[in-house]
């Protein structure tokens, strides 16, 4: 029997913007390339800018959009500056 791929993997996300939260390590980390596979571009959050830079990296290495904001995202200023931040990279937040 031929196996098919699990379409939410296979799915291109395409022009949307995925912010990630704790981007810099564990299940956060691990969430950031596959959106970047699929096409979105990332937003990741962090409130480690060392540990938050190498997603970035990773992603800008295989030609996707990404951006490493330093935030705590449960305080409501840091929550208001990633939003908007997030709109700048690619004209709109989806995911």
């Amino acid at each position: 029997m031929e196996r098919k791929e699990n379409s939410d993997q296979s799915r291109k996300i395409g022009r949307q913007i995925a912010i990630v939260t704790g981007s810099a390590a564990g299940i956060g980390r691990a969430s950031c390339l596959p959106f970047a596979k699929r096409g979105a571009s990332v937003a990741a959050v962090d409130c480690d800018a060392d540990g938050n830079a190498k997603p970035v990296e990773e992603i800008r290495c295989l030609g996707g959009i990404a951006e490493a904001l330093t935030a705590l995202y449960l305080v409501s200023g840091d929550a208001s500056l990633v939003t908007g931040s997030a709109v700048q990279i690619d004209g709109g937040m989806s995911l």
